[in-house]
């Protein structure tokens, strides 16, 4: 799988003494400022139209030398700067939040300035186990 790895939403280790680590992965380059040697930057149109789901990678650190690992589940949803409570830091969660682009909905300019490295818009709540999605858009008084 090629792409660019984000921002991790936690880690920890289950009963089975495997890794669970979830984490964002987009499907181009994020940073438009500094594109690929002999490429040109991105226009704008382009690069706010990446997606970047959430995957879950398991690890088995006794897996045989040189093992390839795919994603063991992947949410279709498309944000980045996922978070869990800091409670559950390298413990077995359910729950994370996550900075999200829905492109159904509009995008303040005029209030949150130009998007840099994209239109986010809105906050999610997803949960892993009922794979439950719950949307917090702001909406501003006119």
């Amino acid at each position: 799988m090629s792409g660019f790895h984000g921002h991790v939403a936690g880690c920890y280790e289950n009963a089975e003494g495997h890794i669970i680590f979830d984490l964002t992965v987009a499907d181009g380059n994020v940073f438009f400022w500094w594109p690929p040697d002999g490429e040109g930057s991105v226009l704008p149109s382009k690069r706010n139209k990446l997606n970047s789901p959430t995957y879950r990678w398991i690890f088995d650190p006794k897996a045989p030398n040189n093992s390839r690992v795919k994603p063991a589940e992947i949410f279709e949803i498309n944000g980045e700067f996922s978070r869990i409570d800091d409670r559950f830091v390298t413990k077995p969660y359910n729950h994370f939040w996550q900075a999200q682009i829905d492109s159904t909905r509009p995008y303040d300019i005029a209030k949150c300035g130009p998007p840099v490295g994209g239109l986010f818009n809105v906050l999610g709540h997803f949960t892993w186990g009922e794979r439950t999605k719950d949307v917090l858009w702001a909406v501003s008084e006119q």
